[in-house]
C-alpha cells in the first residue's frame, strides 16, 4: 500500500479503534488491531469474492440479497469482536437496524 493511501486510512483506523476501545474496554489495544484486521481482511474478501462462494458450493449457499450477506457478516464480526469479553449484543439504532439480527 502507497504511503498516500496509507495516509487516508490512518484517520479511518483510528476512529474506529477508539470506538472499538470504548466499546470493548476489556480487550487490550493489540487484541483490537487483530480483530479489526480479521474483520476488514472478511469484508473485502465478501467483498470481491461472494459469486465464487455460489460457484464452490454448487449453489448450496444460496443466491442472499445484499442485505442478508451483510446481515450475517455482521453478527459474524460481532461475535469475534465480542469473543472472550463480557460484552453482551444490544439491539441496533440507527440504520444497522435494518438488518436482521
Amino acid at each position: 500500500m502507497s504511503p498516500e493511501i496509507e495516509a487516508l486510512f490512518r484517520p479511518i483506523i483510528e476512529r474506529f479503534m477508539r470506538a472499538f476501545s470504548r466499546a470493548l474496554p476489556t480487550l487490550s489495544e493489540e487484541e483490537l488491531v487483530w480483530r479489526m484486521h480479521f474483520m476488514a481482511g472478511g469484508m473485502i474478501h465478501l467483498m470481491s469474492h461472494q459469486e465464487m462462494l455460489h460457484r464452490l458450493t454448487r449453489g448450496a449457499a444460496g443466491n442472499p440479497g445484499i442485505n442478508v450477506t451483510l446481515s450475517r457478516f455482521i453478527r459474524f464480526a460481532s461475535a469475534g469482536f465480542r469473543e472472550g469479553t463480557t460484552v453482551e449484543a444490544t439491539p441496533a439504532k440507527g440504520p444497522q437496524g435494518l438488518f436482521d439480527f
